[in-house]
């Protein structure tokens, strides 16, 4: 039996608030080189919708610009190093975690069940 299995990696999007000690996962970003793919997906889970109640649209205007940048940026560079790049050269309140490998076979079952376990 062949494995199907690819070399992948993932980082969450955090959000932090230095004001108030608070790190909530708001995103989830999945890339690999061998499957050519760039995942970033971003949570609407009770930690985000209590951040957008109190910082209001600029919060989802905020989010889904550093989505799309990141999305840019890795979809010109799939290389666990990039995104490590682009999580240093930000200095705002949305950063990325440290970058974990993972092993997957791109099915949706398999990335909807990684996000609802670590962001949702």
């Amino acid at each position: 039996m062949t494995d199907k299995r690819r070399m992948g990696h993932y980082a969450l999007i955090q959000f932090r608030d230095d004001a108030r000690l608070e790190v909530a996962n708001v995103g989830m970003v999945v890339i690999s080189e061998e499957l050519s793919l760039v995942e970033v997906r971003l949570g609407r889970s009770a930690v985000a919708e209590a951040m957008v109640a109190r910082f209001g649209s600029a919060f989802e205007l905020m989010l889904e610009g550093f989505a799309h940048r990141l999305t840019e940026t890795l979809k010109r560079d799939l290389r666990a190093d990039a995104l490590r790049i682009f999580m240093a050269s930000g200095a705002n309140p949305l950063q990325i975690s440290a970058v974990r490998e993972c092993y997957m076979t791109y099915g949706e079952d398999e990335l909807s069940a990684l996000f609802r376990d670590l962001v949702l």
